[in-house]
């Protein structure tokens, strides 16, 4: 829950620099797996769960960037391709 707090708080803030229209939609579910994060967050591992948070969040806003202002080409298509599928896991985790 951690990892795909950050990447939907990476999606999210994303869209806001790109102006999507989708990122409402990413808040609302960034905010629903950060509220089963803190549930299931057992006291004391705050701090590393917070960790892995920014981590995976720091993550898939370079393969964002990467795909969408880096040089053209195998590189930047992988880069998306990567980060849709770290996002797609964490889809698979929600029930909608």
């Amino acid at each position: 829950m951690a990892a795909c707090t950050g990447r939907l708080s990476a999606v999210m803030e994303f869209q806001w620099l790109v102006q999507d229209a989708g990122s409402d939609q990413t808040r609302t579910r960034r905010d629903a797996v950060a509220e089963l994060l803190t549930a299931a967050t057992p006291a004391g591992a705050e701090t590393h769960a917070m960790a892995l948070r920014v981590e995976a969040k720091q993550a898939v806003a370079r393969l964002l960037h990467r795909a969408r202002f880096g040089i053209r080409g195998p590189a930047a298509d992988w880069a998306a391709k990567r980060a849709a599928r770290l996002v797609a896991e964490c889809a698979a985790l929600m029930i909608s």
